[in-house]
């Protein structure tokens, strides 16, 4: 097994560097219809034949940028498979195990016969998925149970795939540098030390692998790299990105954080996850370049809080070390006639600027009035775990927001942004256009021209004015987009 093992990475290493050196798309699509380069790495063998599963388009890749070269917005830096995923439980109907593709309709997936963990669109994609999952459908026969906490299958897999592939095999980065599993810190004492952080799963996943399990501390190890490390594993459903579950990626792993990033994640089919950039640059160096572990977009304290909790370290950019930069984010709408400027407030300090326009003040009632709704949405938002992702809920904060709260206050941005998201959802468009207009306006204030936040949102908007029938308005959006 060792051998074959070995003798399929080193396959499918040559293939790898022969679609390095191919200079052109064209040449890349003539060329993988005879080299099946995945195939020895079924989690991604539909990417193999170059055509999208979900549509039947044909996928034509950049290449990624070397060390040195010069890179413009959207140039890709590093390009990245899963390493380990894991599907979320509600999803396991919906999505492929093996190509990862979403399946929205009527049995579009088909669970193994044998565990019903996982699930396939095909016959083809269960044949090919077998030899990876045998020994965990096995497992779950064995202990007799369908559904496992989704971290705890997360990270039983990972165990399973460092004690039969080892922690040694590396992804290329570029063709000067690669990532290996050993190499992601592991965080072991941040996660032994932290009372909060508890087993890790070690007793869900104990009760699955059995013997299998390696000892608390090479657990603790897995466990840390993959906490630090790990995206969000997101799919294509009809046009939108759908988180779906949680991966690690070897290569990705690379990239420090920074609250004013200039890199951006973009998922492609199979899971692929690209790393792109949002800025130029006359010599590319990996080590300058940076993402967002988080929605950058969020209040300081915040973001301070979920770094420090999750990846364990204190962020030092300038955003975070100036608590004056959250006055921009939030603002009130000035209450002087046809004025519609911004009253910046540092919710921190409730120190307020002048209106941006016409350079008023605001009266007490107006402030006090801001810092009464304000504090209902945080109540609402913090009641609903931190995020508003039910339609009728983000619709009572927009309307309790929108005539005291500017267009560009950050939380006036998030409630219309998830109205927005269920109406679209729901295809009423006419709503969907309404609270996507009032988004969009704090959107490309906050998350920068190239963010991965927003061009979907632009695309969203302009399908909105396209099925209300405002064919320029569509035009005009889908080119911002």
């Amino acid at each position: 097994l060792l051998q074959e093992i070995q003798a399929q990475n080193s396959e499918y290493r040559r293939s790898q560097r022969q679609l390095r050196k191919l200079k052109t798309v064209g040449c890349a699509a003539r060329t993988l219809r005879n080299i099946d380069v995945y195939s020895v790495k079924p989690r991604i063998c539909k990417i193999a034949g170059m055509v999208n599963q979900t549509s039947g388009e044909e996928i034509t890749w950049t290449e990624v940028a070397e060390e040195g070269e010069s890179v413009q917005p959207g140039s890709v830096l590093v390009r990245a498979r899963p390493f380990v995923f894991a599907i979320q439980p509600q999803f396991k109907n919906k999505v492929c195990e093996n190509c990862l593709s979403f399946h929205d309709e009527w049995k579009g997936i088909q669970l193994c016969n044998r565990c019903e963990v996982i699930g396939y669109c095909s016959e083809q994609c269960r044949l090919e998925h077998l030899p990876i999952h045998r020994v965990e459908c096995e497992l779950c026969v064995l202990r007799g149970r369908k559904s496992w906490p989704h971290r705890a299958w997360f990270v039983a897999r990972a165990v399973l795939k460092c004690d039969t592939e080892g922690t040694l095999e590396r992804e290329p980065i570029n063709n000067h540098s690669s990532r290996a599993f050993q190499d992601l810190m592991d965080h072991y004492d941040d996660i032994t030390n932290d009372p909060s952080v508890g087993e890790c799963w070690y007793q869900e996943v104990s009760s699955l692998l059995g013997s299998m399990m390696p000892d608390k501390e090479a657990y603790l190890r897995i466990y840390g790299r993959l906490a630090v490390n790990s995206f969000a594993l997101r799919v294509d459903n009809r046009g939108e990105e759908e988180n779906v579950g949680t991966a690690l990626y070897r290569a990705a792993s690379i990239f420090d954080h920074n609250c004013t990033p200039n890199a951006t994640t973009v998922f492609s089919p199979g899971g692929i996850l690209e790393i792109k950039s949002m800025v130029s640059s006359p010599s590319m160096n990996l080590s300058d370049f940076f993402i967002s572990y988080l929605d950058e977009a969020e209040p300081r304290l915040n973001r301070l809080a979920k770094l420090s909790k999750t990846w364990y370290f204190t962020c030092c950019c300038s955003r975070c070390s100036d608590p004056e930069s959250e006055k921009e984010k939030h603002a009130a709408l000035c209450q002087e006639a046809c004025c519609g400027g911004e009253v910046h407030v540092n919710i921190e300090t409730w120190d307020w600027d002048a209106c941006s326009s016409c350079f008023k003040h605001l009266d007490s009632t107006a402030k006090d009035k801001y810092k009464e709704i304000y504090e209902i949405v945080r109540l609402v938002v913090d009641e609903n775990g931190g995020e508003c992702n039910f339609t009728d809920v983000a619709e009572f904060l927009v309307k309790q927001m929108e005539k005291v709260f500017h267009p560009l206050d950050f939380e006036l941005m998030q409630a219309a942004m998830s109205a927005a998201q269920g109406h679209y959802s729901d295809k009423c468009w006419k709503k969907a256009l309404y609270y996507q207009d009032i988004a969009i306006i704090g959107i490309r204030r906050h998350y920068g021209l190239y963010s991965g936040y927003v061009g979907p949102a632009l695309q969203r908007l302009a399908e909105c004015c396209h099925q209300t029938g405002d064919e320029r308005a569509c035009k005009t959006v889908q080119g911002w987009a």
